[in-house]
């Protein structure tokens, strides 16, 4: 089974209607069933429970002779680079606000793994408290201040070491 994400930009749903959210992920789906047999899609849901609106579709890789071939179908690094521009290409005739996203051999970056990225968004909301507790430190507030800001280096620290490795 191969599965894909479909999504868009938060900034891209902002504002939008369901029906017309649900008129962008069907117009995805058109494009599926233009590439790939469309009695091999075994699902396509939508998620309205993120940031942003997705869809993961799942489908059998089958050729057109019977095969199951993931290889055939999705390819290697050149053919999903030509399914993600074909993709953009026809989603853009109904949806020209889109954009392309840069290509990794363009940009140079590596793919973050998700369970990196939602560590890096823990420990940077942690940075942001201390420097809050930081910064609106007074003699005053100072005692409990410091236990907050003991309790919450307990956890970061720890954290910002892992990454490190």
């Amino acid at each position: 089974m191969v599965e894909t994400l479909i999504t868009a930009s938060p900034e891209f749903f902002k504002g939008k209607k369901k029906a017309e959210i649900k008129e962008y992920f069907q117009t995805a789906l058109d494009f599926i069933r233009a590439h790939q047999n469309p009695d091999t899609i075994l699902s396509a849901v939508v998620h309205m429970d993120e940031k942003s609106p997705h869809m993961h579709l799942s489908f059998v890789p089958l050729t057109e002779d019977g095969r199951l071939s993931a290889k055939d179908i999705v390819g290697n690094k050149k053919k999903l680079i030509w399914w993600q521009d074909e993709f953009w290409k026809h989603m853009v005739k109904k949806y020209p606000e889109l954009e392309r996203g840069e290509s990794a051999s363009q940009t140079g970056r590596d793919h973050i793994p998700p369970r990196v990225f939602k560590e890096m968004t823990r420990l940077n909301k942690q940075r942001e408290r201390l420097d809050g507790l930081l910064t609106g430190m007074t003699l005053l507030n100072m005692k409990a201040r410091t236990e907050e800001i003991c309790k919450l280096l307990d956890s970061y620290i720890p954290g910002v070491e892992k990454m490190q490795t």
